[in-house]
């Protein structure tokens, strides 16, 4: 039997040189290799120095590391945790819940999972810190004491130096008594870690400067606070340029292609320098390309997609507004106005039915002009209606009357005159 070719699907991405679309994935906790893409900017080198005083026991370090979403905070700790391993640092990694007792929780289990302690030297041979660990772990499932859980920490770090505590997202710490807690916790450490010990978290920069502003305590004993930078717009090249190598399938191409630097450039300037934003507008611009099946991406091409954009949102904006003006009418509307429609209804039947007439003979200008003049009185008067016969034409008809000796004017025939 002869074998059968599976051609691979096209995507579009082909005529760049690309497997698929390189920037699918916009979160750097999802990356397994973190130093590769990552971008190198100024704030890594005070970085560098800070953890290489750590590594080598030289130094203990507490650092901040602020930014608003998607700066490229966790990066940071990704890298300071791969950093870490390759030093044959004991490195634990913690992101913050919403009940602290669950990231006290977490921190123990992860220095539990670290020491990788044999079965028999867990069994008779465990050292104090380790014991001291599985004891807390097991009080922390229903409450903890914050001074107790810093300590037993702390001399969990201090014995595996050089060591790396790791807590990311700490914007999410509530806003309730529990948060105190923790903070006791993280002031405790701060007190008793040692020399080879560092702390590093990841916090969005408001909620950090408004947490600090009541606890200057804690405040005091951060060594740095390092806030993420926009990026510049060379450094925006090299990191679409990274993206853009792992799906690269044709070689003697320039790195940044399909990319011009002045679109890169103008995609930066509109995502202000954040990474993950950036990441998520050359996702767009470059399947857009592909649909469209363009050559370059350039400033011209994304102009276009923006204004493309902007006009299918117009659009879905006028289409939501038209549903809520339907769904509007359908609604039962309140009685009190269905009232006063039918009120006005009434009137204007009332005003028409004293105005007009079928197959009335046309009377002269002057019977005409008194007709007007005499219908308006009543429209404006509103006086009661009274039925007679027309003495002429012995017609029913509905005149408003304010007095017996108003004179009448028949709508069926020239009769001007007094019934009385």
């Amino acid at each position: 039997m002869a074998e059968q070719k599976v051609e691979r699907e096209k995507t579009g991405y082909e005529r760049f040189g690309l497997r698929s679309n390189p920037f699918r994935d916009l979160s750097s906790e999802s990356l397994e290799n973190v130093d590769i893409f990552h971008v190198v900017q100024e704030l890594d080198a005070n970085l560098n120095r800070i953890k290489e005083e750590v590594f080598y026991k030289e130094n203990k370090a507490f650092i901040a590391i602020l930014g608003g979403l998607g700066a490229g905070k966790t990066e940071r700790l990704l890298l300071a945790a791969n950093e870490g391993r390759k030093q044959n640092a004991f490195v634990v990694f913690q992101s913050m819940s919403m009940e602290t007792r669950w990231a006290i929780e977490g921190i123990l289990e992860n220095i539990v999972k670290e020491a990788h302690l044999g079965f028999i030297q867990r069994l008779f041979s465990a050292p104090k810190w380790y014991r001291a660990i599985i004891k807390a772990r097991k009080q922390v499932g229903k409450s903890y004491d914050p001074e107790k859980a810093g300590r037993v920490i702390a001399a969990a770090l201090n014995a595996k130096r050089s060591s790396l505590l790791l807590i990311n997202d700490f914007h999410h710490l509530a806003k309730t008594e529990d948060q105190k807690r923790f903070l006791h916790v993280l002031h405790v450490l701060a007190d008793h870690i040692e020399h080879g010990v560092m702390i590093m978290i990841s916090c969005d920069q408001e909620f950090f400067e408004h947490l600090m502003c009541d606890n200057a305590s804690l405040n005091q004993r951060i060594n740095r606070q390092i806030l993420v930078p926009p990026l510049k717009n060379n450094e925006a090249c090299l990191m679409l340029a990274k993206r853009i190598l792992e799906k690269r399938l044709v070689d003697d191409v320039d790195p940044l292609y399909p990319f011009t630097p002045d679109a890169v450039g103008f995609l930066n300037e509109d995502a202000r320098g954040n990474p993950r934003q950036l990441l998520k507008s050359a996702d767009v611009t470059i399947d857009y390309a592909a649909k469209k099946r363009a050559i370059m991406i350039d400033e011209e091409l994304i102009r276009e997609m923006l204004v493309l954009g902007k006009n299918q949102q117009l659009n879905i904006n006028m289409e939501a507004l038209i549903v809520d003006s339907e769904s509007d009418l359908h609604k039962k509307p309140e009685k009190s106005v269905v009232l006063n429609i039918e009120e006005q209804i009434s009137d204007l039947e009332h005003a028409v039915k004293h105005t007009t007439g079928s197959k009335r003979s046309k009377p002269d200008a002057g019977k005409s002009h008194e007709l007007k003049n005499k219908a308006s009185a009543t429209e404006d008067i509103g006086d009661r209606v009274s039925k007679m016969k027309c003495p002429q034409c012995n017609k029913l008809i509905s005149m408003a009357l304010k007095d017996e000796d108003d004179v009448i004017q028949c709508p069926y025939c020239d009769f001007i005159g007094s019934i009385s």
